[in-house]
């Protein structure tokens, strides 16, 4: 019996060494496994900072997105603004530029009057002639020079309204 006692204990030491070993390796196991969930649920928390971060920076862009969609609709009232000024200041143009073609044809018409006139007021009249020239001249120029700023206005005028239109693209 006691030989059977001596192998049954020497049985456990064995069982019970194999259990310390398995305990062991179980215990290292978990240990690892420790890490390893610790190193996952700092790369978790990063990643997830990293998100928020992200979000953060989109929720800005979204501002300055919409701050920036406001500047365009504010510069397009703008743009609509001066396009209906210059619209205006291009009628008062085409305005003055028929008034100088009206006073153009006046002064034209009375040099063909004057050059009626008899042989005795010839000299008289090319005084005043040259007087009117001079006037049809100075008309004619501000004529010219009214057409040219009534094609650069609507030059700016389709300048701003074609970058108007970029910009809002």
């Amino acid at each position: 019996a006691r030989a059977a006692a001596i192998e049954e204990t020497s049985a456990l030491k064995a069982d019970l060494a194999s259990a310390e070993d398995e305990s062991s390796r179980i215990l290292k196991q978990l240990d690892e496994m420790r890490t390893v969930s610790k190193s996952q649920v700092d790369a978790v928390a990063k990643e997830k900072a990293d998100l928020e971060n992200k979000l953060l920076a989109s929720e800005d862009t979204i501002a300055e997105l919409k701050d920036m969609v406001d500047q365009l609709e504010d510069d397009l009232a703008d743009a609509v603004e001066a396009r209906a000024a210059a619209i205006e200041e291009t009628s008062a143009l085409k305005a003055d530029l028929a008034s100088a073609e009206d006073e153009s044809s006046r002064i034209l018409k009375q040099l063909d009057e004057m050059r009626t006139v008899s042989k005795s007021q010839v000299d008289a009249v090319a005084k005043e002639k040259a007087d009117l020239e001079n006037k049809l001249s100075a008309s004619e120029g501000t004529s010219a020079e009214l057409k040219e700023m009534v094609d650069q206005l609507e030059d700016d005028l389709a300048d701003a309204v074609e970058a108007r239109a970029a910009a809002i693209e």
